[in-house]
């Protein structure tokens, strides 16, 4: 049959030395379906292991680009396996029947084989490369390399990045995590945010806490603020509240041996403050300049009491005298000024002699 005629058929080769020939086949130009080279053969032995195509090149003396199969199309390799057992494919690799496996080495991404997946150990997936940092990327949205929407984890200057990200037409998106759902997210503004309102908790009371928080603003709390019964609230090396037993507070100085002021509205002697003076508490302006006015309805005292200024008191009224003197006795030894009343006499002790008030 003509070389140019397809298909062929060849039966047996007899008497034949083709040992340093090459067989060449041309099919010419075809119409049908009739493939060049269709066998067939039937395997019948289960104690024989059969192989139906075979080569065997002994490689004395070849160049480093020597194929052991190269399949092309218009001239353009499409498959192709090096002599060294690497395949290349131009196009898409498609598999209907079964798994892909990868028994030793790695998957090389790329011309320059620079992105490498491999198996690190049992069950263990890796993507590694020498000491170059690798990236891991998920896509939301790809338009092109200028305009899509992304996760990224990834090394940068030795330290492992998690982030979401954004270029041209896509916006940067939230970053949420959980356990059996979402619990937390980061924001597209960089806030971290529970996913449900007061719901989820960080730390555990008395076990699993955190240590210390931070922060440079303000710690607004929608609730309680819960401090423990041996712990203050203080502000860095200044004034500590304390509340030692249950229904008492105390104030303190930082190294809690002692106490200033508490101030009312401001720091100047435009605004009042209350001063600790030993085991007693003085009515002082804001700033210590001075002394300031305390006002009461009522004011008990159960010791001596010094004034310092002018006493006045209020105008009386029908409801109300100006000033009441309680009954008593007279003191055993009386000083100059002392004023009592024995429940008849108003006395006062003038010049080391008691003299009585004659009312009339």
């Amino acid at each position: 049959m003509p070389a140019s005629t397809p298909p062929f058929v060849v039966t047996k080769l007899v008497g034949k030395d083709i040992a340093s020939k090459s067989l060449t086949l041309t099919g010419g130009t075809i119409t049908a379906n009739t493939p060049i080279i269709d066998n067939t053969i039937t395997w019948n032995d289960g104690a024989v292991t059969f192989t139906a195509l075979k080569l065997n090149v002994t490689d004395t003396a070849s160049a480093s680009g020597s194929m052991l199969l190269d399949l092309q199309a218009a001239g353009s390799s499409l498959f192709k396996v090096t002599k060294a057992g690497t395949a290349t494919a131009g196009g898409t690799f498609i598999t209907t029947f079964g798994n892909v496996d990868i028994q030793t080495g790695s998957l090389r991404l790329g011309s320059s084989a620079d992105t490498i997946l491999t198996r690190d150990a049992a069950n263990t997936f890796a993507q590694r490369n020498s000491t170059t940092a690798q990236a891991f990327r998920i896509y939301n949205t790809y338009t092109d390399a200028s305009n899509y929407e992304r996760a990224s984890l990834y090394w940068s200057s030795n330290v492992t990045r998690i982030q979401t990200e954004a270029a041209g037409t896509g916006t940067v998106r939230s970053l949420a995590f959980g356990s059996g759902g979402i619990q937390w997210y980061i924001n597209a503004s960089g806030h971290f945010l529970a996913n449900t309102d007061a719901t989820f908790d960080i730390g555990a009371s008395g076990a699993t806490r955190p240590r210390h928080l931070y922060v440079s603003g303000v710690i607004d709390a929608g609730s309680h603020v819960n401090c423990g019964g041996s712990s203050s609230f203080f502000w860095n090396a200044r004034s500590r509240i304390f509340s030692d037993t249950d229904g008492n507070i105390r104030l303190s100085n930082n190294g809690q041996t002692d106490f200033g002021r508490l101030q009312f509205g401001g720091t100047t002697s435009s605004f009042p403050a209350l001063s600790r003076s030993g085991t007693a508490i003085q009515a002082r302006l804001a700033d210590d300049s001075g002394r300031a006015g305390l006002e009461a309805s009522t004011l008990g005292l159960t010791s001596d009491c010094t004034v310092g200024g002018k006493l006045s008191l209020a105008a009386g009224t029908t409801g109300k005298a100006s000033a009441t003197i309680a009954s008593g006795v007279a003191p055993t030894s009386p000083n100059n000024g002392d004023i009592w009343f024995d429940g008849t006499d108003l006395k006062m002790r003038i010049g080391g002699v008691t003299k009585t008030f004659t009312l009339t």
